[in-house]
Formats: structure tokens, C-alpha cells, sequence
């Protein structure tokens, strides 16, 4: 794992992340067809919050028209205790997500369910705006229970300096996804809203194909849409999926 690692280090240095999941990703899955092998190890992501604190016009979680909702941690923990129990209690990975996670109120009780229930990699994703008004009390939950913090490099001022010394002082993991947030690019996920694609095809070809495994309510999707598309469907009246 982490030779693949290193690997995968090396070629995000020559080649650019847009170019590598929308094209040479489709390639290699379609090629070997690994979306369809079933995953030797259970992962999933889940949306603490469907709202979020910035405003991206390409969002693909449609948090921009979501209205204010957090996620039922009650829920969340009787989720993780069942899929714990099927899964003997090892996980390849949980990401936290949004919307932006660390708007939910009860983030560090979401945190110490996860690592209650799986022993594996657990992140939290975040933009990172709202990293240096986090509590003490946070910072060390994280370090107690190993989680690391993936911050998305999305083109906005961040006190990095400040973030990283909050990390390093409390020995949490601290990552920056997707090149660094002076790079003012954006990938455009179109929509067929009349329906007529054909969604083998393109979960085939998709570059998050049996990667973006979503938890909902005691439900599991193999694509965020399922889950997402509610917020499109209210704000436009429309009826998309």
C-alpha cells in the first residue's frame, strides 16, 4: 500500500488532477473493469451537514441550495454499530463530509462513534475555514482517536500557518486534497436531467465508481447522487432522479 502510495505521489506531480479523474481514470476502470469487482473491505462516506459556509458553483453536493440540516447522530451511531457488525469492525476508510462537516455542533461526538465502531482510516474532510475556531477539545479528540484532517484546495484565503501549527502541536494529520488553493480551476459534472443516459455506462466509466460509497439513514448507495440530488430536486421544483 505504500509503494502504491508513493507511485501515485509521483504521478500527481506530472500530471493534472482534472486530467487524471476525467480521463485517464474512465480509462483504467474501463480497461479493467474494476468497478464491478465487488471491494475486498468496506468503505463509505457520509454528509454530517447538507449546508455549507462557502458558496462553490460546482458543487456537486448541491450544498449552495440546501437548506440547513445536520446530520442525525443518533442515527449515524446505530449505522455504524450495524455496518461495524457485518464488517467485524475493520474499515478501509470513513470520510466525513459535507456540505461542510465541522458546521455539525456534535462533530467530536460524530468522531468518537466512527472510531467506536471501525478500526481503519477516518478523515474529515473540510474547506478549513473553520479550523482555527475550533475548540481544544476538538484538536485532541482527533489526535485520541487518529483521525485526520483533509482540507479540499479550493481557491480561498486560508490562515494555513495558524491551521498547521493546530495540527503539529496536537500530532493530527493534516492534508491538503486536490493541489493547493492557488489553483482557480473547477471540474464541471454535467447532468442529463431528461434521464437518457445509460447509468451503467457511465458508473463504469466514472472515476468515484465504487469509491464514493454513501451513507444515508441506514442506507448505502454506491454514488453520492442518490443522496445529493434532493437539494436540486426542491430548489428547482424539479424531479431529477
Amino acid at each position: 500500500m505504500a509503494g502504491l502510495r508513493k507511485v501515485r505521489a509521483i504521478i500527481k506531480w506530472f500530471i493534472p488532477d482534472s486530467f487524471l479523474y476525467h480521463y485517464l481514470a474512465p480509462l483504467f476502470k474501463t480497461v479493467t473493469r474494476t468497478s464491478e469487482k465487488p471491494r475486498k473491505q468496506l468503505r463509505f462516506q457520509i454528509n454530517l451537514t447538507d449546508h455549507c459556509n462557502l458558496n462553490c458553483a460546482g458543487c456537486t453536493a448541491f450544498s449552495p441550495l440546501a437548506e440547513e440540516k445536520y446530520m442525525d447522530v443518533d442515527c449515524f451511531e446505530h449505522d455504524c454499530a450495524r455496518l461495524s457488525e457485518l464488517a467485524g469492525g475493520k474499515i478501509e476508510l470513513i470520510d466525513l463530509l459535507g456540505g461542510e462537516p465541522l458546521l455539525h455542533p456534535e462533530i467530536v461526538r460524530i468522531v468518537e462513534i466512527a472510531r467506536k465502531y471501525f478500526d481503519g482510516d477516518i478523515n474529515i474532510v473540510t474547506n478549513g475555514v473553520l479550523l482555527t475556531k475550533m475548540s481544544e477539545v476538538f484538536w485532541h479528540v482527533c489526535h485520541k482517536n487518529d483521525i485526520g484532517i483533509i482540507i479540499s484546495g479550493y481557491p480561498i484565503k486560508l490562515k494555513m500557518e495558524e491551521i498547521q501549527k493546530h495540527a503539529e502541536s496536537n500530532k493530527v494529520k493534516l492534508v491538503i486534497r486536490g493541489g493547493t488553493n492557488d489553483i482557480k480551476i473547477w471540474n464541471k459534472v454535467p447532468y442529463d436531467l431528461s434521464g437518457k443516459q445509460n447509468p451503467v455506462k457511465n458508473f463504469r466509466i466514472c472515476y468515484g465508481a465504487n469509491m464514493c460509497i454513501n451513507l444515508e439513514n441506514g442506507r448505502l448507495a454506491t454514488c453520492p447522487i442518490p443522496f445529493v440530488i434532493k437539494q436540486f430536486n426542491k430548489f428547482c421544483n424539479h424531479s431529477a432522479l
